[in-house]
């Protein structure tokens, strides 16, 4: 089977162009196009798609050297090959990523749109199909004596979850003072609200720096906050001005036992 320098090749001589001209016509220098011939370098992305459009060349047969026989009906529209042509030509690291970040936004929009699927035994009933969700992981929040260490966007991978609402992120408990309920090292997920109601889990940011607790307002003065921990090995802390900046940034989504992830 020709390599793709050899199918670029094919079409200059096709076409009976000097390297010259062909590598100025498709945004090259001449020395660069000579080393993608000779199969010493790979052409670019943009480089395939200019000899695809200057010289009406499918892109199937330019890559991998060969024609598919499904019908011109195969894409909807433009944007609809753009996708899946470029998809042919990634890596197997990069497809990986952008099938995980479709999966994502196919259930956010099935979410939005409440949509239903039909029974595969009945196709005169509709189902309502349980679909994993994949939420970022944004960090590491304590769950212990300090807060100061953590840095809330420290990184930027997919949990996925089933039975679970309303999650917008996912975050890692790094500390024991919220077991047994939430113990170190687990997932805890969050609903992204300002306020939560007295005595919910929330998560909390202290002048830059977050924090997992159970949050209370009532009784407090000046609208202080009071943080309390489920190990009572931790004593409550009072939450004032001279703490800096304190927001709230969500709510700990728990499932039906009271659960965390």
């Amino acid at each position: 089977m020709s390599s793709i320098g050899d199918r670029i090749k094919k079409i200059r001589k096709d076409n009976k162009l000097s390297q010259t001209v062909f590598s100025n016509a498709i945004g090259l220098s001449q020395g660069r196009l000579s080393e993608i011939e000779k199969g010493k370098n790979k052409p670019s992305y943009d480089t395939l798609y200019s000899i695809k459009d200057n010289y009406n060349i499918s892109l199937d047969w330019l890559i991998f050297g060969e024609e598919y026989s499904l019908t011109d009906k195969l894409f909807e529209n433009e944007d609809e090959q753009f996708v899946i042509e470029t998809y042919r030509y990634l890596s197997e690291y990069n497809r990986t990523l952008i099938k995980g970040m479709l999966e994502l936004k196919l259930h956010e929009q099935q979410k939005q749109e409440n949509l239903y699927i039909l029974d595969p035994e009945d196709d005169t009933k509709v189902i309502k199909e349980e679909t994993p969700q994949f939420v970022p992981e944004l960090g590491r929040v304590a769950a212990g004596e300090g807060v100061a260490e953590i840095n809330l966007m420290s990184e930027d991978d997919l949990v996925q979850i089933t039975g679970f609402k309303n999650v917008d992120f996912a975050l890692r408990i790094v500390g024991d003072s919220m077991e047994p309920k939430i113990p170190d090292g687990s997932t805890v997920l969050i609903h992204k609200q300002p306020e939560v109601e007295c005595g919910e889990i929330g998560i909390v940011s202290i002048d830059g720096y977050v924090t997992c607790k159970r949050i209370y307002k009532d009784g407090q003065p000046n609208g202080h906050i009071r943080l309390k921990s489920i190990n009572q090995k931790y004593p409550d802390r009072i939450l004032t001005e001279k703490d800096g900046e304190i927001h709230v940034l969500g709510k700990v989504i728990l499932d039906e036992n009271g659960n965390s992830k």
